[in-house]
């Protein structure tokens, strides 16, 4: 059932605003983290946007938060490799008509190019990705849709976020 919500105007918008957080984890993970099952729909949620939007909505959290946004090269390269995820039919996935996505191996030189141009790999070593790492990607959604307590009084957006704390959690 979809409810009408008035929010006020922001950078992204209340819904975007709330899950910025949970793109820049993911962009985190993909810098310092070895991937597990558990994070694998996170690269596919990304997938199902384009690119090249996602390149543009960036620079624009960059300019309203410059003190909130970490700086990835990831979408760009992939971009740069022609990857543009669900729309062009790469991504972190294969996606091929009439089957599910597939992960795509090929894509990890390109996440290894992210990690040497980012350089901020704890020892060099991928951090090995746990359920606390995980809740570093979440709580701050959590966190984020506490800020727009318009949606949380409605009881609406913690609907959402418990479904999705289920989701990658179980």
């Amino acid at each position: 059932m979809k409810v009408p919500v008035v929010v006020g105007n922001c950078t992204g918008f209340a819904v975007n605003q709330t899950f910025f957080p949970y793109g820049q984890g993911r962009s985190h993970l993909s810098i310092t983290g070895k991937p597990k099952k558990k994070i694998v729909a996170i690269y596919w949620l990304q997938d199902l946007t384009e690119y090249g939007v996602a390149m543009a909505v960036l620079k624009e959290y960059e300019k309203a938060f410059p003190d909130r946004v970490f700086k990835s090269p990831l979408i760009e390269l992939l971009v740069k490799n022609g990857r543009n995820g669900k729309n062009n039919g790469k991504g972190h996935y294969i996606y091929e008509k009439g089957s599910k996505p597939k992960p795509d191996l090929s894509v990890l030189p390109i996440i290894e190019e992210s990690r040497r141009l980012t350089n901020i790999m704890p020892g060099g070593k991928p951090i090995s990705v746990t359920d606390k790492v995980l809740e570093m990607v979440l709580f701050p959604v959590v966190y984020s849709g506490f800020r727009h307590a318009g949606f949380l009084m409605k009881g609406l957006l913690f609907k959402h976020l418990t479904l999705i704390l289920h989701l990658f959690l179980e």
